[in-house]
């Protein structure tokens, strides 16, 4: 893409022939399609490319069953990409609308997980797989894919979610957008005057805990960015629409990406002087004009570069879509299983040395790089909460970049996720929602002052507790957990909080033997109070969306213990086990948690930037022969009858949270309290605006916004650090990488005057001030234009 603005002068700009004269002072031949015998060493790859480029859509699927899942996905994927195709040709798009209903769908395999989140295999098997020209890592790769299973997972039981801190399943490719190429070995003028031909995408691998640990060692560069975070890139995207005003061609885009080919080539032969290992340098050229792509690659020649033709297609039919897809898994494949691994072997001083590493899970396959991890699991404990409809994992199947503390006590629940089904069919990149979380400031100035998240990203944390029905134990564990107070206080407040019928759920649960109370079976539902309590908030640090959900369940035997050790007499309201008021499940109150927990869009921005804290209670509404259940908030206005009981809840909550979340990486259980306790703490990144039906209407109508974005002030109380503004993103199909886009929605969050201060009641500010709507106003004009 051509920098329309810039500090540049048009004279600057390199003309046609000067480009030409350059690309040959610097040996960069563009060669034909007929030329196989000048491929050399690469012969075997760019054979697989050709062959590929050949298939028939309906003889390749006749080579399988009617119903292989990976030739069922791309059939279904090629046609999506035909009939948006046509429609960005009938509509006559511009360049970007190309681009978002085309290319990023195209795309989408490097952008996408290799191994899956749950069992921790691969997710899917190409039908051609590369290979390296080096005999011993083409042994080495045969045995490996000889040992890879496949993912029987289910999508309801891939949760879209991102382990938080740990990292513990990192992406191994990452790309650029439009950002100018670092072209090291030219001279300062020439740097300015290329400094305006920006492709518009570049892919490269991403810095993973691995590359982290073998970089330092490393004297020259690894990226062709400023910023460093894509490394070794090897792949060179330009792309303009079928109807362009510059008159672009083929030839003008090969000239256009020549240079950026050049230098992410010159990384690759940087790494392999320095190092003095082998490595096959090779770097891949998509140039595409409208439904029409061509792919090209580029390979050493002495000083200069070879551009070899391989390809052209068009996706306005479906043997050039499918064509297409297959080439990109390909290109997928090889990147993931030889070129990584050559790259890492060359920073690890060889193959042999790389062993040694700890690879990323992706980075080979999941379920041959075993590592110990230190994550402990709890004793058995037979609770219905997600476990049944996640497989069961293996010790030490969780692999690669993991750093997990030994200490730590961290159960992991796997569960159906509503929005994970639809997730697998939507073309937009959700984790680029994430994209704003570290805007570079020199990149763009306003990141010191004001910064953009989404709704659908959550932080969320669950806590659990069973109330143990032994005395002692109990006692033990509230002086654990109520460190400040003493067992008799702490006990009194459970029991307080525990008898009301308002705040808590008489429901069934079932226990295991250490849980349950004398003279029953395990495995037998019993009775019980639960108490669960939600605290939604704006994390101050970073202002992502948090979310604590805390779940106290408490039998009649242990309300009796805790009334025992209360010296208190349990009100007539402290009934368990009778059958009256128990017309509620147990998958009743998980799904409850299960749709807080998925919330996103508007409810998601409005619960956290209100601060609200939620309770579950049962609406005394009968349906299918259950009695309904929906999640309240808690005010100030509240009457006055629950008024007490709620200041303890929350009181009771916010220890809660202190102890076992706090500000500590991981939520950590104490031994006491390990056989009654389960616990988790994800990042989730919701792709579909999950409708939360169970929210309490007056709550929910509160929560409702005119545009498709709000303005947030932080308060006086946050770190000064943290950016002062924050543009909250409601809306679901909103692109991270459209800047413009998001300029729009912050003059259009002030125009409808949805501008807020973070406070603990009434967030609204009624309006902006006239510094602050002037600060928007440059912040809108620094986004919607040319940001240096």
């Amino acid at each position: 893409m051509e920098d329309q603005g810039g500090m540049e002068d048009n004279t600057t700009k390199l003309t046609t022939e000067e480009y030409l004269e350059l690309m040959e002072s610097v040996g960069y031949n563009v060669e034909g399609r007929t030329v196989p015998h000048l491929w050399g060493a690469y012969s075997s790859i760019f054979n697989d490319v050709r062959e590929i480029g050949r298939t028939n859509k309906e003889n390749f699927i006749r080579k399988f069953e009617p119903h292989d899942p990976y030739v069922v996905a791309k059939r279904i994927q090629a046609n999506g990409l035909v009939e948006k195709a046509w429609s960005c040709f009938k509509r006559r798009d511009n360049e970007f609308g190309w681009r978002k209903e085309v290319e990023f769908r195209a795309f989408e395999c490097f952008d996408s997980e290799v191994a899956c989140h749950v069992c921790l295999k691969r997710l899917s098997k190409v039908k051609f797989e590369a290979r390296p020209i080096d005999p011993g890592a083409a042994e080495d790769l045969r045995r490996r894919r000889l040992r890879r299973r496949l993912c029987e997972c289910t999508p309801l039981q891939r949760a879209v979610f991102m382990t938080t801190g740990s990292n513990e399943y990192p992406r191994i490719f990452t790309r650029e957008i439009d950002r100018p190429i670092f072209h090291e070995d030219m001279s300062s003028q020439m740097r300015r005057r290329l400094r305006t031909q920006r492709p518009d995408r570049v892919i490269g691998l991403a810095r993973t805990r691995t590359f982290k640990h073998l970089l330092p060692s490393l004297r020259k560069r690894c990226s062709a960015f400023n910023k460093r975070h894509v490394l070794y890139p090897f792949i060179v995207i330009e792309a303009k629409a079928a109807e362009n005003t510059s008159n672009a061609s083929f030839g003008s885009m090969l000239r256009q990406t020549a240079f950026a080919v050049r230098t992410c080539m010159r990384l690759q032969q940087n790494l392999k002087d320095e190092t003095g290992l082998d490595h096959q340098c090779l770097v891949w050229n998509f140039v595409i004009l409208g439904e029409d792509w061509r792919l090209y690659a580029a390979v050493p020649d002495g000083d200069g570069v070879q551009l070899f033709d391989l390809w052209h297609g068009s996706i306005l039919h479906e043997d050039g879509a499918f064509q297409l897809l297959l080439i990109l898994d390909y290109l997928c494949d090889w990147a993931s299983d030889v070129y990584r691994p050559s790259i890492l072997a060359c920073l690890a001083g060889g193959r042999t040395n790389l062993r040694q590493v700890r690879l990323s899970p992706s980075g080979t396959e999941a379920s041959s790089q075993m590592s110990e991890i230190g994550i402990s699991n709890f004793p058995d404990i037979s609770l219905p909460l997600r476990s049944s409809t996640a497989p069961e994992q293996a010790h030490a199947e969780l692999v690669g970049d993991l750093d997990a503390d030994k200490e730590t006590i961290l159960q992991r629940h796997r569960q159906p996720d509503p929005a994970s089904s639809s997730a697998t069919e939507n073309a937009l990149d959700t984790h680029q929602w994430r994209k704003w979380e570290e805007a570079d400031p020199d990149e763009h100035p306003w990141a010191t002052h004001a910064t953009i998240r989404h709704s659908n990203v959550v932080q969320y944390s669950y806590w659990q507790l069973i109330l143990p029905v032994d005395k002692k134990v109990l006692e033990n564990c509230l002086e654990v957990i109520f460190p400040k107070i003493s067992a008799e206080e702490a006990a009194r407040q459970l029991v307080n909080t525990m008898c009301d019928t308002n705040m808590t759920v008489k429901t069934r649960w079932k226990f295991d033997a250490k849980q349950m109370p004398p003279g029953e079976s395990p495995g037998v539902e019993i009775l019980v109070r639960a108490l669960v309590y939600a605290q939604c908030a704006l994390k101050p640090e970073n202002w992502r969306i948090t979310r604590r959900l805390s779940c106290i369940l408490c039998s009649q035997r242990a309300l009796q213990q805790l009334a025992e050790i209360a010296h208190v007499v349990l009100p007539p309201t402290g009934l368990v086990d009778d059958e009256i008021g128990s017309g509620i499940n147990c998958q009743q109150v998980l799904q409850a948690i299960d749709k807080l927990k998925l919330c996103s869009g508007q409810k998601s921005a409005g619960l956290a930037m209100f601060r609200r804290q939620l309770c579950l209670r049962a609406t005394h509404k009968v349906s299918d022969g259950f009695e309904e259940l929906e999640w309240f908030a808690f005010s100030h206005q509240s009457s006055a009858t629950n008024v007490g009981t709620i200041k303890t809840t929350r009181k009771l909550a916010s220890v809660i949270a202190s102890t076992f979340f706090g500000r500590k990486r991981h939520p950590t259980v104490a031994p006491v309290l390990a056989p009654y306790v389960e616990a988790e703490s994800t990042l989730h990144i919701l792709p579909t605006d999950h409708e939360m039906d169970n929210l309490a209407r007056r709550e929910a109508d509160a929560l409702r916004f005119k545009s498709p974005g709000i303005l947030i002030k932080k308060p006086t109380t946050w770190p000064g650090k943290t950016p002062e503004f924050c543009l909250l993103v409601t809306e679901e199909n909103v692109d991270f990488e459209d800047e413009v886009r998001l300029g729009e929605m912050i003059e259009e969050a002030q125009a409808a005057d949805e501008v807020f201060g973070v406070v603990k009641e009434h967030a609204n500010c009624g309006g902006s001030t006239e510094d602050m709507a002037a600060i928007f106003s440059q912040w809108a004009k620094n986004m919607k234009g040319v940001l240096d």
